[in-house]
Parts: structure tokens; sequence; C-alpha cells
């Protein structure tokens, strides 16, 4: 799947204010998908994955919310 992900946002930019998209955003931090979240809003949605992140940190999902707030923090730095 992250590759379809990779390859729709990177053949259409305007993905990365889709409100649908980013409403998923969360679910791909959990750890079964090995990364796969933190790459995606790394590489394509940048400061606009900032909303969605910080809804995602209050999780009642550990996992989630732990990856969540790293990865706010991270795209904070940049």
């Amino acid at each position: 799947a992250e590759r379809e992900w990779d390859s729709a946002l990177t053949l259409d930019p305007s993905l990365r204010s889709d409100a649908h998209l980013a409403g998923h955003l969360c679910a791909t931090l959990a750890p079964q998908w090995n990364g796969a979240g933190q790459r995606l809003a790394l590489k394509h949605l940048g400061a606009a994955a900032a909303a969605p992140l910080a809804e995602c940190a209050r999780s009642p999902d550990p996992a989630r919310a732990a990856a969540a707030t790293r990865l706010l923090d991270r795209i904070k730095r940049r």
C-alpha cells in the first residue's frame, strides 16, 4: 500500500491537502505499517501533516500517539 500512496502523492501533489488522506495518516503510524506513515509524511506532506498529527498524538492508541508526537516534532524542526 505504501507504494500506491507514494505514487498517488507523486503524481497528484494536490492530494497533500486532501482531508480524506489526512484522516488516514494516523492509521499508517501503527506499528504494522513499519514506518510507512512516517516516510510518506516526511516525503510528501511536511507541514501539511501538522494538524492531523496533532490530532493523532491524542489517540488512545499509545503506539500511534507516540509515533505522531515524534513525527510532529521532526516536522516542526524542518
